[in-house]
Protein backbone atom coordinates (compact mmCIF):
# COMPACT_ATOMS: atom_id res chain seq x y z
CA UNK A 1 0.00 0.00 0.00
CA UNK A 2 1.06 3.35 -0.32
CA UNK A 3 1.26 6.13 2.05
CA UNK A 4 -2.19 7.23 1.98
CA UNK A 5 -3.76 3.84 1.63
CA UNK A 6 -2.23 3.22 5.12
CA UNK A 7 -2.90 6.44 6.73
CA UNK A 8 -6.74 6.00 5.40
CA UNK A 9 -6.86 2.00 6.29
CA UNK A 10 -5.51 3.42 9.83
CA UNK A 11 -8.41 6.16 10.31
CA UNK A 12 -11.07 3.82 8.94
CA UNK A 13 -10.17 1.96 11.69
CA UNK A 14 -10.67 4.23 14.16
CA UNK A 15 -14.09 5.16 13.32
CA UNK A 16 -15.90 4.02 16.21
CA UNK A 17 -13.66 6.32 18.43
CA UNK A 18 -13.93 9.83 19.22
CA UNK A 19 -11.33 10.93 17.69
CA UNK A 20 -10.33 14.69 16.51
CA UNK A 21 -7.39 15.36 13.79
CA UNK A 22 -6.91 18.75 15.28
CA UNK A 23 -3.16 19.78 13.34
CA UNK A 24 -1.36 18.70 10.64
CA UNK A 25 -4.86 18.42 8.21
CA UNK A 26 -4.29 21.34 5.49
CA UNK A 27 -3.31 19.04 2.70
CA UNK A 28 -5.12 15.98 3.78
CA UNK A 29 -5.67 13.24 2.35
CA UNK A 30 -3.15 13.57 -0.06
CA UNK A 31 -0.54 14.62 2.21
CA UNK A 32 0.27 15.47 5.81
CA UNK A 33 1.43 19.16 6.93
CA UNK A 34 4.59 17.83 8.53
CA UNK A 35 2.76 15.52 10.57
CA UNK A 36 -0.76 14.90 11.77
CA UNK A 37 -1.92 15.53 15.43
CA UNK A 38 -5.07 13.77 16.74
CA UNK A 39 -6.49 12.91 20.12
CA UNK A 40 -9.01 11.15 21.63
CA UNK A 41 -10.45 11.10 25.38
CA UNK A 42 -7.96 9.56 27.84
CA UNK A 43 -10.43 6.07 28.27
CA UNK A 44 -9.86 5.26 24.45
CA UNK A 45 -6.42 5.89 24.04
CA UNK A 46 -4.97 2.60 24.78
CA UNK A 47 -7.13 1.48 22.30
CA UNK A 48 -6.53 4.20 19.71
CA UNK A 49 -2.53 2.83 20.58
CA UNK A 50 -3.68 -1.02 19.83
CA UNK A 51 -4.92 0.59 16.11
CA UNK A 52 -1.83 2.06 15.25
CA UNK A 53 0.40 -0.07 16.11
CA UNK A 54 -1.42 -2.68 13.87
CA UNK A 55 -1.22 -0.47 10.85
CA UNK A 56 1.45 1.90 11.64
CA UNK A 57 4.95 1.45 12.69
CA UNK A 58 5.36 3.18 16.63
CA UNK A 59 8.08 5.42 17.80
CA UNK A 60 8.83 6.55 20.98
CA UNK A 61 5.90 7.24 23.62
CA UNK A 62 6.48 10.63 26.04
CA UNK A 63 4.18 11.62 28.92
CA UNK A 64 4.28 15.31 30.80
CA UNK A 65 2.77 14.11 33.17
CA UNK A 66 -0.50 14.40 35.31
CA UNK A 67 -2.79 17.69 35.12
CA UNK A 68 -5.77 19.20 36.31
CA UNK A 69 -7.83 15.95 35.10
CA UNK A 70 -5.42 13.72 32.78
CA UNK A 71 -2.33 12.70 31.91
CA UNK A 72 -0.43 13.94 28.92
CA UNK A 73 0.70 11.77 26.26
CA UNK A 74 1.71 11.74 22.63
CA UNK A 75 3.08 8.68 20.69
CA UNK A 76 3.92 8.69 17.36
CA UNK A 77 3.43 6.63 15.16
CA UNK A 78 4.56 5.89 10.62
CA UNK A 79 3.13 4.49 7.82
CA UNK A 80 6.24 2.21 6.31
CA UNK A 81 5.59 2.64 2.83
CA UNK A 82 8.63 3.28 0.42
CA UNK A 83 9.97 6.84 1.33
CA UNK A 84 8.39 9.13 -0.60
CA UNK A 85 10.19 12.35 -0.91
CA UNK A 86 7.08 14.10 -2.33
CA UNK A 87 5.69 13.75 1.60
CA UNK A 88 7.11 17.45 3.64
CA UNK A 89 8.72 16.07 6.86
CA UNK A 90 11.96 14.80 6.88
CA UNK A 91 10.71 11.13 7.49
CA UNK A 92 9.31 11.26 3.89
CA UNK A 93 6.15 9.20 5.17
CA UNK A 94 3.00 10.39 7.10
CA UNK A 95 3.72 10.54 10.43
CA UNK A 96 0.77 10.77 12.89
CA UNK A 97 0.91 11.78 16.81
CA UNK A 98 -1.77 10.37 18.74
CA UNK A 99 -2.80 12.19 21.96
CA UNK A 100 -4.15 11.07 24.58
CA UNK A 101 -5.81 15.20 26.04
CA UNK A 102 -5.36 18.81 24.72
CA UNK A 103 -2.34 20.65 26.39
CA UNK A 104 0.05 23.41 25.87
CA UNK A 105 2.97 24.89 27.24
CA UNK A 106 2.22 27.13 30.45
CA UNK A 107 3.15 31.02 29.86
CA UNK A 108 5.58 31.04 32.98
CA UNK A 109 7.57 27.98 32.56
CA UNK A 110 8.35 25.19 30.31
CA UNK A 111 6.05 23.13 31.61
CA UNK A 112 2.85 21.79 30.17
CA UNK A 113 -1.44 21.90 31.18
CA UNK A 114 -4.25 19.96 29.90
CA UNK A 115 -7.46 22.22 28.71
CA UNK A 116 -9.86 22.10 30.82
CA UNK A 117 -12.60 19.14 31.01
CA UNK A 118 -15.08 20.95 29.73
CA UNK A 119 -13.68 22.76 26.81
CA UNK A 120 -12.25 19.67 25.94
CA UNK A 121 -15.60 17.65 25.37
CA UNK A 122 -16.75 20.63 23.87
CA UNK A 123 -13.87 20.11 20.92
CA UNK A 124 -14.88 16.25 20.72
CA UNK A 125 -18.81 17.46 20.03
CA UNK A 126 -18.31 20.13 17.78
CA UNK A 127 -15.98 17.76 15.21
CA UNK A 128 -16.59 18.06 11.49
CA UNK A 129 -16.26 15.32 9.18
CA UNK A 130 -14.47 15.46 5.58
CA UNK A 131 -13.84 13.27 3.07
CA UNK A 132 -13.35 9.93 5.56
CA UNK A 133 -11.72 11.90 8.89
CA UNK A 134 -13.00 14.09 11.47
CA UNK A 135 -11.24 17.33 11.73
CA UNK A 136 -11.80 20.03 14.55
CA UNK A 137 -14.29 22.63 14.41
CA UNK A 138 -13.20 25.38 12.71
CA UNK A 139 -13.93 28.25 15.91
CA UNK A 140 -11.86 25.59 17.74
CA UNK A 141 -9.19 25.85 15.04
CA UNK A 142 -8.95 29.22 15.84
CA UNK A 143 -9.07 29.04 19.69
CA UNK A 144 -6.22 25.89 19.53
CA UNK A 145 -4.32 27.76 16.73
CA UNK A 146 -4.15 31.09 19.24
CA UNK A 147 -2.68 28.37 22.20
CA UNK A 148 -0.25 26.94 19.69
CA UNK A 149 0.91 30.45 18.57
CA UNK A 150 1.29 32.37 22.02
CA UNK A 151 1.71 29.13 24.32
CA UNK A 152 3.72 26.83 22.42
CA UNK A 153 5.53 28.83 20.26
CA UNK A 154 5.74 31.63 22.86
CA UNK A 155 4.37 34.07 20.59
CA UNK A 156 6.81 33.42 17.79
CA UNK A 157 3.71 32.42 15.24
CA UNK A 158 4.74 30.41 11.94
CA UNK A 159 3.35 32.14 9.19
CA UNK A 160 1.54 29.04 8.03
CA UNK A 161 -0.27 29.61 11.11
CA UNK A 162 -0.43 33.30 10.65
CA UNK A 163 -1.81 32.44 7.30
CA UNK A 164 -4.80 30.25 8.43
CA UNK A 165 -5.65 32.59 10.99
CA UNK A 166 -7.08 35.03 8.39
CA UNK A 167 -8.78 32.35 6.46
CA UNK A 168 -10.67 31.53 9.82
CA UNK A 169 -11.04 35.04 10.44
CA UNK A 170 -13.04 35.07 7.12
CA UNK A 171 -15.11 32.24 7.85
CA UNK A 172 -16.36 31.96 11.47
CA UNK A 173 -18.49 34.93 12.73
CA UNK A 174 -16.76 37.02 15.21
CA UNK A 175 -18.85 36.26 17.91
CA UNK A 176 -18.72 32.63 17.67
CA UNK A 177 -15.16 32.78 17.55
CA UNK A 178 -14.58 34.90 20.51
CA UNK A 179 -17.41 32.72 22.22
CA UNK A 180 -15.32 29.61 21.68
CA UNK A 181 -11.82 31.73 22.59
CA UNK A 182 -13.15 32.45 25.56
CA UNK A 183 -14.01 28.61 26.54
CA UNK A 184 -10.23 27.80 26.79
CA UNK A 185 -8.15 31.71 26.84
CA UNK A 186 -8.78 35.06 29.51
CA UNK A 187 -9.55 37.86 27.46
CA UNK A 188 -10.81 36.86 24.61
CA UNK A 189 -12.56 40.10 22.99
CA UNK A 190 -9.05 40.96 23.56
CA UNK A 191 -7.33 38.39 21.70
CA UNK A 192 -9.86 38.13 18.80
CA UNK A 193 -9.07 42.36 18.28
CA UNK A 194 -5.12 41.21 17.79
CA UNK A 195 -6.13 38.11 15.31
CA UNK A 196 -7.60 40.82 13.30
CA UNK A 197 -5.17 43.87 13.51
CA UNK A 198 -2.23 40.27 12.83
CA UNK A 199 -0.48 41.59 15.80
CA UNK A 200 0.09 38.03 16.49
CA UNK A 201 3.10 38.86 18.82
CA UNK A 202 0.80 41.01 21.21
CA UNK A 203 -1.19 37.68 22.45
CA UNK A 204 0.58 36.63 25.55
CA UNK A 205 -0.09 36.46 29.17
CA UNK A 206 2.91 37.26 31.63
Amino acid sequence: MTHQQQFKTFIDACEHLDYVIFRGFALLPDLPDTDVDMFVPPEQYAQLQDLASKHLHAGKCTNYGYAEWCDMQYHPHFTTAPKDPSIPNKHQAFRVDLYNSLYFRTPLDDSFWTVGKRYFDNVIARRRKLNFYWLVSMEDEIALTVCRGALDHKGAWKDKHKQRMQVLLNTVSRELAVQTIAEVLPNAASVYAKLEQQQYEEIKWD
